[in-house]
């Protein structure tokens, strides 16, 4: 989790339950000993006091500086960056995106609207959060798989073409990542099974890599209206559990479902049972936060990995090479009073910006030696550095 949000420490469900048990929540295999660690979290926002950190903030809820309003998320921004300096804009999308409470695709929804995908883009006025429908004809963007199944159709007949060339025993699994609604792999499973039974047969598995638990808890109900229309087969899930977590704002509890599977990190085989009692084979469904953990076993079974409108919406860094041909790494930063680029903005314009581009300083960030291959001082090494 400070890999995903080095903002913020936050305690996964799994990390709880094993706080309670005595556990890390770790991996367990990762440990060479048994000795348990106490689990101990920091939330840096609380640490945050403008007139330690932001001394030049500008008061942004004066309205004769034509700031813009705030939001719950770039209050958390101005905090995070008040304690600990300029993030990168990696970080600033990554929290945009995937923040756990208000986050575009990862935010809960309210208690009054709790379909994360209805019709309508409803506003709670007595909550901070939005449940907003981001896929679908009303929503902000719609994908080739909400459209039509040929989509779906023509990419699993691409895969049955690749599979050919493997030896006959050999199975196949089906890893997702980004799966939005989860009609993609709905399409490409009820297709397989419907129109070609001998691809089915060599189904192994489905891998399907989600962070939100509101979007995991989405593509299960897509695929348990799936399961209805299977006459041989039937879709097994993992178990869900119930995780309840705080509002920071009210202290009320929003109880989401997160999909959990506590060893799926050691199973690089699959279920042995794949018949169930009435005789419809099995496809397992698996959910991960992650690539990291999904199973691999080359000599098994061999994965067709899909990513659909997935990398638009990936972190990325910024660089900027300056005058002088040193390069910098564009942060995100709070503006201030004294040295603000939004003072010419014309007075009629939009509202200004709270946030600000800013270089960074003190030499090549870690971002710039590992993409760019600069050296410490910013300049590439074949260009005379």
């Amino acid at each position: 989790n400070e890999a995903h949000y080095p903002y913020r420490s936050f305690v996964t469900s799994a990390q709880k339950r094993a706080a309670a048990a005595g556990g890390t929540g770790k991996n367990d295999d990762d440990d060479d000993d048994d000795v348990k660690k106490p689990l101990v979290t920091l939330d840096r926002g609380t640490m945050y006091d403008p007139n330690i950190h932001l001394p030049d903030k500008p008061n942004f809820d004066d309205k004769r500086l034509g700031y813009e309003e705030s939001t719950p998320l770039c209050d958390e921004l101005v905090n995070m960056i008040g304690v600990r300096g300029p993030i990168t804009t990696a970080d600033y999308i990554r929290m945009a995106l995937t923040h756990p409470e208000y986050g575009y695709y990862t935010a809960p929804s309210s208690d009054d609207h709790d379909d994360f995908y209805d019709d309508d883009d409803d506003i709670d006025p007595s909550s901070s959060k939005v449940t907003k429908n981001p896929i679908g004809q009303k929503g902000d963007f719609i994908t080739a798989p909400e459209i039509s199944q040929l989509f779906g159709e023509c990419l699993l007949l691409f895969y049955i073409a690749q599979q050919r060339d493997l030896p006959a025993d050999k199975k196949i699994e089906f890893v997702e990542i980004g799966p939005g609604k989860g009609t993609l792999i709905a399409d490409m499973i009820y297709t397989a099974v419907n129109n070609f039974p001998e691809v089915a047969q060599r189904i192994a598995g489905v891998h399907l890599v989600e962070v939100s638990p509101e979007m995991q808890r989405v593509q299960m109900d897509t695929l348990e209206k799936l399961n209805a229309k299977l006459e041989q087969y039937q879709l097994i899930f993992p178990e869900t559990t119930d995780t309840t977590t705080p509002h920071e704002n009210d202290g009320k509890s929003n109880s989401t479902k997160l999909i959990t599977n506590k060893d799926i990190r050691k199973d690089n085989d699959h279920d042995r049972s794949t018949i169930t009692p009435d005789g419809k084979r099995i496809i397992p469904i698996k959910w991960h936060d992650g690539l990291y953990s999904v199973p691999t076993s080359p000599r098994t079974a061999s994965q067709f990995i899909t990513c659909q409108e997935l990398f638009d919406a990936l972190p990325v860094h910024s660089f900027q090479k300056t005058q002088n041909g040193v390069w910098r790494e564009r942060l995100v930063d709070v503006d201030t009073a004294d040295d603000s680029p939004y003072e010419d903005m014309p007075a009629k314009a939009q509202s200004k910006p709270r946030l600000r581009f800013v270089l960074s300083s003190g030499g090549a960030t870690k971002a710039l030696r590992t993409l760019l291959k600069v050296t410490t001082a910013g300049v590439v090494a074949d260009e005379g550095g």
